[in-house]
């Protein structure tokens, strides 16, 4: 259950995060001139900033996914073990 929960929420949060770059721009050199090459190169800045930025996202998202998986699947096997101690309590009654 937990783990169907995280794993909509990190969907949600990826769908969230990458619809953005859909409505990005290229950067393009319009002409010779300082201002314009200023323009293009802190473009092309911003550009390299929001990839190291979604990189850093991703890799947290992903240490995230895997630590919750951990503790799902440890959650599981506390389930097991509740439930084989009630089936011999059962049994016994």
């Amino acid at each position: 259950m937990y783990k169907i929960v995280a794993l909509c929420f990190l969907i949600a949060l990826f769908i969230f995060k990458f619809s953005f770059l859909s409505s990005a721009h290229e950067c393009i050199l319009k002409g010779d001139s300082a201002k314009e090459i200023n323009q293009y190169n802190l473009c092309l800045n911003n550009e390299i900033s929001q990839s190291k930025n979604q990189t850093m996202q991703i890799d947290y998202l992903n240490r995230e996914l895997n630590r919750l998986t951990a503790e799902n699947n440890l959650l599981k096997e506390k389930i097991n073990k509740i439930e084989l101690l009630l089936y011999q309590i059962l049994k016994e009654i």
